[in-house]
C-alpha cells in the first residue's frame, strides 16, 4: 500500500473510530457529522469522500466491528476442527458460542446492531476480507456435503445468524424477557434442530 493510500485509509479508519464512540455515547440520531468530523480530526469534505451520510457511516461501523467478531469465530472454528472431529451441528453451534461470547463483550455493538443481524450478513457479501470469504466458503460447502444446496447452505446460514443476533440483542441488552446465559441451551437446541 502506498503512502497516500495508507493516509486516505487511516482518515477512514478515524471517522469509523470517532462516529463508533459517538454513537455508542449518545446515539446515531443525536450525533451530527459535524460531531464526528471534529474528533476524526478530520475535514467535512473528508467525510463524504467515504460516506454517503451518518447511517451509511453506521452500517461500515457494524460491517468493520461484526466483521472482525465473524473472524475470530472462524478461526476459533478452524483451530477447534484441528484438534477434533466435529459433526455440522457441533460446528454450528461452535461458531454461534464464539458470536455470543463476542458480543457479551461488545454491548455498545449490540446497541447499534440492534437487532440487525441481517443487515450485517448481507453486508458481508461486500467484504473482500480473504479469510472470512474463505470461511464462509468452507461453512457453506461443509453444509453442501451434507445434502444442501447452495442456495439452502445460504439460507440456514443467514437464518442461524439472524435468529441468534436479534435473539442475543435483547439477551445482552435487556436480559428481558431472558438473560443471554437463559437463552444459551435453547439456542443450541433450535440451531441443532435447523440442521438435524
Amino acid at each position: 500500500m502506498s503512502a497516500v493510500e495508507e493516509k486516505k485509509q487511516q482518515k477512514r479508519l478515524s471517522i469509523l473510530d470517532a462516529a463508533f464512540n459517538l454513537f455508542s455515547d449518545k446515539s446515531v440520531h443525536t450525533t451530527a457529522i459535524d460531531e464526528v468530523v471534529k474528533r476524526a480530526g478530520v475535514a467535512k469534505g473528508t467525510f463524504y469522500l467515504y460516506f454517503k451520510d451518518k447511517y451509511d457511516l453506521l452500517d461500515a461501523i457494524i460491517v468493520r466491528k461484526t466483521t472482525a467478531i465473524v473472524r475470530a469465530a472462524f478461526d476459533k472454528l478452524e483451530e477447534e476442527r484441528k484438534d477434533r472431529e466435529m459433526t455440522l451441528k457441533s460446528q454450528t453451534v461452535f461458531f454461534i458460542d464464539r458470536i455470543i461470547d463476542a458480543l457479551k463483550e461488545n454491548k455498545g455493538l449490540v446497541a447499534l446492531i440492534d437487532k440487525n443481524m441481517a443487515a450485517c450478513f448481507r453486508a458481508f457479501a461486500k467484504i473482500d476480507d480473504e479469510d472470512i470469504v474463505r470461511s464462509v466458503k468452507e461453512l457453506l460447502e461443509t453444509y453442501i456435503s451434507k445434502g444442501y444446496s447452495t442456495d439452502e447452505a445460504k439460507k440456514m446460514l443467514y437464518i442461524t445468524m439472524d435468529m441468534v443476533g436479534s435473539a442475543c440483542c435483547d439477551a445482552i441488552l435487556n436480559e428481558n424477557p431472558y438473560s443471554i446465559e437463559e437463552i444459551r441451551p435453547t439456542i443450541h437446541i433450535m440451531v441443532e434442530k435447523l440442521f438435524s
